[in-house]
């Protein structure tokens, strides 16, 4: 289901879980904030 949003919104989906240890886990998700993917698919529609 994540591509499948991904494909229509053009946002990634970043699934992280939580094992109660404390640890910051939003961390995780900085490298997809910072250097996010292009959408090649989402380029060639706007191209159009």
């Amino acid at each position: 289901m994540a591509k499948r949003i991904e494909l229509l919104t053009a946002v990634p989906v970043v699934s992280i879980e939580y094992d109660g240890t404390g640890e910051f886990k939003n961390d995780d998700i900085i490298p997809y904030l910072k250097y996010p993917r292009r959408n090649v698919a989402l380029d060639q529609k706007m191209a159009l």
